[in-house]
């Protein structure tokens, strides 16, 4: 996919003037960084050469610290402590990095991008499975949950609009924590039930709209206002995430047709190599 869009941009550059939202870094040593996934560590190729770059670099990051995450946290009597002085560590240190590099640490957005920033949503994750998987989740003490994660995901999406981008990133993961938590202890998960059938649903296709997802979205935002230009509409008084809503709905659709492509081609992979044997 890199070579894909950096050769896609390239000629976007030279025939147009502009790219795909993003990917204007054609240096070598930025595109090498990204092919070995060293462009999280690096904020001068982290988010301008692929699209969405940024996000496939904090991952590789945080996949590396993963098994050191599970020992540590089987080690600990109180996971609690450990969320909150491990998360406390990462910001202090990012605000270190900061201090030291100055701009050179903001660029491209890497102060708000860097690994260190999404670490307490990804230990949270962590930790609910390990809760879930131990059966270490209790009904009767939370039933508090659901109204508090509801109540913190307006708190994210007014921090969010306000131009509060880190604080809305780590209140919408502890508002998800809080739900899920919910939902799990009550056994709302289930595949029976309505509610678990949908978030299944869209667990299995979540990596496969990701992987789409930057090629349409922001195009399909652009369609929706140059439609309603032509109706006569302000396109400018349409909030950007109303805009976006068709573009998820596609995208959701468009993910499920990606997920099961890619399991029937697999599986006729498998039953060819299987069937001389």
């Amino acid at each position: 996919m890199l070579i894909l869009v950096y050769t896609v941009n390239t000629v976007m550059l030279s025939v147009f003037g502009q790219t795909l939202s993003f990917g204007k870094n054609r240096s070598v040593s930025s595109v090498l960084c990204n092919l070995l996934f060293l462009h999280g560590l690096l904020p001068f190729c982290n988010n301008n050469v692929m699209l969405g770059g940024w996000y496939i670099g904090a991952t590789i990051i945080l996949y590396t610290l993963t098994p050191m995450i599970v020992a540590s946290l089987r080690r600990c009597k109180h996971r609690e402590v450990f969320f909150v002085l491990t998360s406390a560590s990462t910001m202090m240190l990012r605000k270190i990095l900061w201090i030291v590099f100055g701009d050179g640490f903001a660029m491209n957005g890497f102060s708000y991008y860097v690994f260190l920033v999404h670490y307490p949503s990804y230990l949270l994750g962590i930790i609910l499975f390990s809760d879930f998987s131990e059966s270490k989740l209790s009904s009767d003490q939370v039933k508090q949950c659901r109204p508090a994660g509801i109540a913190l995901y307006a708190v994210a999406f007014t921090c969010f609009f306000s131009g509060k981008r880190l604080y809305s990133s780590w209140i919408t993961a502890l508002a998800t924590y809080l739900v899920l938590y919910w939902m799990l202890s009550k056994d709302a998960c289930h595949s029976e039930n309505l509610t678990g059938r949908i978030l299944i649903r869209i667990g299995r296709n979540s990596y496969c709209i990701f992987l789409i997802h930057g090629f349409f979205a922001y195009s399909f935002v652009k369609l929706v206002q140059s439609l309603c230009a032509l109706r006569g509409i302000d396109a400018r008084t349409i909030p950007f995430f109303i805009a976006l809503m068709p573009a998820v709905v596609f995208l959701s659709c468009a993910g499920g047709v990606l997920l099961r492509w890619t399991i029937q081609r697999l599986t006729q992979f498998v039953h060819k190599r299987i069937e001389p044997t």
